[in-house]
């Protein structure tokens, strides 16, 4: 964090951040305009005697933060870097991250209700906290980590980074905070916003009476000319696309395709095995999957040829500074404009116009194998509304600004309600409630591991995230461990280059 500041001098838009006293600042700006490192100039001139708890939206998000921003040496070299005084990452892979990045010795997974009150405690005693925003919130619900770490939490200042990706009853959480903790000062940034959950926050401030600021991002460089869409992409197929990625690849180019299923991404990795496509999805066993996101960011840092296909985890965890083509499918407003937030990352205002060409970007129909449409995982409406906004973009260069505002001359999203809070309305009650949207997975160790966790010592190492099949065939005798279902060793078709797939006696 030092060396990015003492390498650049701070943009405007930075020091309007660091110089917010409001007890609600609400940044909104585009990918790569510097709101991480003016958070940090915020905490330092604003709340200099307080603790900083920096939340991010998942376990990948925090653990990048942590290790772009709280490292005293940039280097890849684990015996060389050392974390800044005061700081350490708090969520429930960390121990293993902290391995990967510092080559850390002592690893235990042992997650009971002692241990979870010790890494609470940890919080008291830590002057900057890098954890998902769950480690934070769930104080509202009940949840012991929430619970334990609150002497900490109730004398610090609070970042929420990326709150664009809030699911509903996550983001009424949020407003729940800063309604009922009108004592902690908060800054709240997102690189675009409905103007429904805009208003929300400015409604929580006005209700708890709380002074609030918003601060928009830059508009040098906001307005940058920074994508253009490929020529009549509404025609272009997914064996177009295809070709275009080869293409790119062959002359030197660094392509970037996102789909919306782990199904389609697995698949299309291994139609492009000629291109040397790296894979990115969720469905890894956690070790693996630390290893793909190294493989890919350090892909896009390179001016080599690269190609990766990926799933939604693209749209936060990845900061790929040389992408050069863009394929993504019709996705909801929001991840569009982060899936292009992906793209061009490299371009600034103080180059010469011919040094910051416009990238091109695809959009293609989310098709299934067997050649039909699919929403899935979303809403039709929400596609629908993403056509209209790609059809009033135009065929000229676009900047970040221009995504934004047609977004919002369009945009329907319904208000967000703040979630009531068991911990603070719930009287005599001791209810545990949840602070996101109920899900549809499970989380398993395959029986295939079970002595390679008994060699390392390490449970989170192997965890894989699943969807949830129809039957409850996969199961290994109804055996648990490490509090995780084992798959048993035929249930799941597994590769560390492409993840995971049920194999076809329990796939939906």
């Amino acid at each position: 964090m030092t060396n990015r500041l003492e390498s650049h001098s701070p943009r405007e838009f930075q020091r309007a951040i660091a110089d917010s006293d409001a007890s609600i600042t609400l940044v909104e700006a585009g990918c790569g305009s510097g709101k991480t490192v003016a958070a940090y100039m915020w905490a330092s001139q604003q709340h200099a005697g307080r603790r900083l708890w920096f939340c991010y939206p998942t376990t990948g998000t925090a653990t990048a933060g942590f290790q772009s921003y709280l490292l005293e040496a940039e280097t890849n070299d684990p015996s060389k870097q050392s974390v800044i005084d005061g700081a350490d990452l708090f969520h429930s892979r960390q121990q293993y991250d902290k391995l990967q990045i510092l080559g850390t010795r002592e690893l235990d997974d042992n997650m009971d209700d002692a241990s979870v009150r010790v890494e609470s405690l940890k919080a008291w005693d830590t002057k900057i906290v890098a954890c998902t925003v769950d480690s934070l919130l769930l104080i509202l619900q009940n949840q012991r980590r929430g619970l334990y770490s609150w002497p900490a939490i109730s004398q610090s200042a609070i970042v929420f980074d990326e709150v664009h990706s809030y699911d509903d009853v996550l983001f009424g959480n949020l407003l729940t905070f800063l309604r009922e903790l009108p004592g902690i000062p908060v800054l709240v940034m997102t690189a675009s916003l409905p103007i429904s959950r805009r208003e929300a926050i400015e409604k929580a401030a006005k209700k708890a009476k709380r002074s609030f600021c918003r601060v928009p991002g830059p508009r040098d460089l906001e307005q940058l000319p920074r994508y253009i869409r490929y020529q009549s992409d509404e025609t272009l197929t997914r064996e177009d696309a295809l070709e275009l990625v080869r293409d790119e690849f062959d002359s030197g180019g660094r392509v970037l395709w996102i789909s919306n299923t782990v199904e389609r991404t697995r698949k299309l990795g291994i139609e492009l095995a000629d291109c040397s496509a790296s894979v990115y999805h969720s469905r890894f066993i956690y070790k693996d999957r630390v290893d793909r996101h190294n493989e890919v960011t350090a892909m896009f840092d390179s001016r080599d040829a690269g190609c990766a296909t990926t799933s939604q985890v693209a749209e936060m965890s990845l900061d790929l500074k040389h992408t050069t083509l863009l394929i993504t499918e019709l996705a909801p407003i929001p991840a569009l404009i982060q899936r292009l937030g992906r793209l061009n990352r490299a371009i600034h205002p103080g180059k010469p116009e011919e040094e910051r060409p416009p990238r091109p970007f695809v959009v293609i129909e989310p098709i299934r194998d067997d050649g039909e449409f699919s929403s899935a995982p979303y809403d039709q409406s929400e596609l629908e509304q993403a056509r209209a906004w790609l059809s009033n973009l135009g065929a000229e260069p676009i900047s970040q600004s221009q995504l934004v505002d047609a977004w919002r001359a369009i945009d329907t999203t319904s208000k967000v309600k703040a979630e009531t809070s068991s911990w603070l309305t719930g009287g005599m009650e001791t209810l545990v409630d949840s602070i996101r949207a109920a899900g549809y997975g499970v989380t398993v160790i395959r029986e295939n591991d079970l002595q390679e966790i008994k060699r390392d010592r390490s449970v989170v190492a192997y965890t894989l995230p699943m969807n949830y099949p129809t039957s409850d065939n996969w199961k290994l005798n109804d055996l648990r461990h490490g509090g995780f279902p084992v798959a048993s060793d035929t249930a799941i078709d597994y590769c560390p280059k492409t993840g995971a797939v049920w194999s076809t006696f329990v796939i939906l």
